[in-house]
């Protein structure tokens, strides 16, 4: 009688490649703004094709890790690693129905109730007026109101957090002020 085993995974180069990639940008030995090795060397590195290389720069690209130029003095260039991959990652999440909306709107009222202890304990009367006159708008963009109350909490993991979770909410739409 055969041993039950776990079947084989053949991981394409390319995944490989993208692999070592992104573990050196989130590692920091690319940091933002800086070109990543040409094709050439890269294809003399990894000794693999020209379009296996390619694969692995355009899942870079895909990821947000890199902006690609074209030219001369084009290349793959990293970008600085923000939050746009938690939002994407939470949009994704979201369209393929591993939480629904009300899921997410108790999400935001937790840690926007968090938020908004730090936030009052931290700001001073110039924030006060600051965000009097965003509140004074007609009409008010998610991302803004939220960046300014955040954004008084110092905490830029947090901020970021729920900026991204709101995006994911507010897809675009504005809250009118009353």
């Amino acid at each position: 009688m055969l041993t039950k085993f776990k079947s084989v995974e053949q991981i394409k180069a390319s995944n490989n490649i993208y692999g070592q990639l992104s573990t050196a940008i989130f590692d920091g030995r690319y940091i933002a703004g800086q070109k990543l090795p040409s094709e050439s060397e890269l294809i003399r590195c990894f000794n693999v094709s020209r379009t296996t290389i390619r694969e692995a720069i355009k899942g870079l690209e895909t990821s947000r890790l890199v902006d690609i130029k074209r030219g001369a003095t084009g290349g793959a260039f990293v970008r600085p690693v923000t939050f746009e991959r938690v939002e994407s990652a939470c949009n994704e999440l979201f369209s393929a129905g591993k939480f629904s909306f009300f899921e997410l709107q108790y999400a935001l009222l937790l840690i926007g109730q968090m938020i908004a202890r730090i936030a009052a304990h931290n700001c001073t009367s110039k924030d006060v007026e600051n965000l009097r006159i965003i509140a004074s708008m007609k009409h008010i963009s998610c991302q803004v109101l939220t960046e300014q109350i955040a954004g008084l909490t110092n905490n830029r993991f947090l901020t970021g957090l729920f900026q991204s979770l709101v995006q994911v909410a507010c897809s675009g739409q504005v809250i009118l002020a009353t």
